[in-house]
């Protein structure tokens, strides 16, 4: 999946909102001096956390806007930063990478560089430890709803194949497990108030979706199918937490945005597709989680929306970086 090239655009597009008007930041002079890998703009529009590169690796940055002055909150020398997240507007969480592989472990600091804290360790650091044997992944999952203290992770803590959902405070690193895997669960969905209520399966030749309808229900299966007759991937719940947003490619040779609704277990409604490309991911607004487009991978990233308003705004990012 390519949500971070999708989010990209967005964060641009957030961008462009935050440097308009009177003392305005030209985004050619904001990205003059710095090659940026990602960027994320804080959400009360203050910040923007970006990577670039020093001493050959990608390292965390954060921007005020109004001083216009980067600070630079990692130094990795063997190992680049990636998934970078803003918890709150002052917390970010990260995780690295080594080589092209991720190295597992997940790091939080604040946006003043103070307060680095290992929340989980990568493997190279249980490696070291000598605690365990078999490497103990744990890995960002989604915002808690509204919470600048908590997140959702995944790890393969109890078991090494079937990850849990466990809610993590980013100061600390505690976490408390929410969503127990019934078995063969490999990816989970949360709602938008931070209920862990849908998950994908697979056992083998076979996919499923689980589903329930509260964050301590019984989790019941509400799809099955054939693995080679393709997949129906969830991806976010819609705005009134009911129905699935998923990628789908059954009955069909490229992947189609549909909505699914778990309580009859059948897709509702297409709502994107291109006969060409695979559509890989929802774009929903941050604030009010109401639909605003679509992205798939082409020769390049698009990012096709149904909001009027990032409409207007795509226009004008286009505008001021023609050539990104």
């Amino acid at each position: 999946m390519h949500q971070r090239n999708a989010f990209l655009t967005f964060a641009a597009l957030a961008l462009t909102t935050l440097v308009r008007g009177e003392g305005r930041i030209p985004l050619e002079d904001f990205f003059r001096d710095y090659t940026f890998d990602e960027i994320e703009v804080s959400p009360d529009g203050s910040k923007v956390a970006a990577l670039s590169k020093w001493k050959e690796h990608l390292n965390l940055y954060v921007i005020d806007l109004k001083t216009k002055r980067p600070i630079q909150l990692t130094g990795l020398t063997t190992q680049d930063v990636i998934g970078v997240r803003w918890i709150g507007s002052n917390r970010l969480i990260f995780t690295g990478r080594d080589d092209g592989y991720g190295t597992g472990g997940l790091f939080a600091i604040d946006a003043d560089g103070r307060h680095s804290t290992t929340l989980a360790p990568s493997i190279e650091q249980q490696d070291r430890s000598g605690k365990s044997v078999t490497a103990r992944l744990t890995e960002f999952l989604d915002h808690f709803g509204d919470s600048t203290d908590e997140i959702l992770v995944t790890s393969n803590e109890r078991r090494e194949f079937d990850p849990d959902v466990y809610r993590m405070n980013v100061h600390t690193g505690v976490k408390r497990i929410v969503a127990h895997n019934p078995g063969d669960v490999r990816i989970w969905v949360a709602d938008h108030k931070g209920a862990v209520r849908a998950g994908f399966g697979e056992r083998g030749r076979e996919r499923f979706l689980v589903y329930r309808d509260s964050p301590t229900g019984e989790w019941r299966e509400v799809k099955r199918w054939d693995f080679l007759k393709g997949t129906v991937a969830p991806l976010a719940f819609d705005q009134a937490n009911r129905l699935l947003y998923v990628s789908s490619n059954l009955d069909r040779n490229t992947a189609a945005m549909c909505l699914f609704d778990p309580a009859t277990g059948e897709i509702v409604k297409q709502l994107f597709a291109n006969d060409t490309y695979d559509a890989d991911q929802v774009i929903l607004s941050p604030a009010d989680k109401s639909l605003l487009g679509f992205s798939y991978l082409g020769e390049k990233p698009e990012v096709v929306w149904v909001d009027d308003s990032m409409k207007d705004l795509q226009r004008l990012v286009d505008q001021e970086l023609p050539d990104s």
